[in-house]
């Protein structure tokens, strides 16, 4: 039983590190600098590949200029305009009908904000098959976590030395994590 509770905890210490760090990097983001990167490219799609916006992003992604979610599409007579998400950042696109060319401007996001992006990532149901990934990802660190909780409490009821150890750590723990609450709060 211990052998599972330590492996479940050690499976989901990477990913209490990951969301305290991007906990941070939110609550605090004038502590820290500007991390994006922003460039421009051109490209053309023919007519009649573009029937809407779809089809165009489609051929950009064919093409390997974008990749990740669409979203945000709005279509004028004259244009597309759309977004196209990952994880490490954005493609914003604005596609011209008459001369079938598309503006692309690329957003890449450093590492603190690309960990803030995937801290919003939250389930199985997005088109990127990345941010699947990551969500099944969660899924199992969800699932390791009850492992722990339940492991733990069992240990404690059936360990009775042990429970010493145990309280001072659920005390210490509780203890941490009510500190950081209240000191965010303040903080603003």
């Amino acid at each position: 039983m211990r052998e599972v509770h330590m492996a479940a905890g050690l499976a989901c210490a990477p990913f209490a590190i990951m969301y305290g760090i991007s906990a941070v990097r939110m609550s605090h983001a004038s502590w820290f600098p500007a991390d994006a990167e922003v460039r421009t490219s051109r490209a053309v799609v023919a007519p009649e590949k573009a029937s809407d916006a779809r089809a165009v992003a489609r051929e950009l992604m064919a093409q390997n200029l974008i990749r990740g979610e669409l979203a945000g599409v709005k279509a004028t007579p004259d244009e597309y305009r759309f977004q196209v998400n990952r994880p490490g950042g954005s493609f914003d696109v604005a596609y011209s009908r008459r001369s079938g060319e598309a503006r692309i401007k690329n957003t890449t996001l450093g590492a603190l904000s690309t960990l803030v992006r995937i801290h919003h990532i939250a389930s199985l149901h997005y088109g990127y098959w990345l941010n699947n990934a990551w969500g099944a990802l969660l899924l199992l660190t969800a699932v390791a976590l009850f492992t722990v909780g339940g492991t733990g409490v069992y240990m404690w009821t059936r360990l009775p030395r042990e429970r010493t150890l145990g309280a001072v750590l659920l005390v210490a723990i509780l203890g941490l994590t009510l500190t950081l609450l209240v000191t965010m709060r303040i903080a603003g």
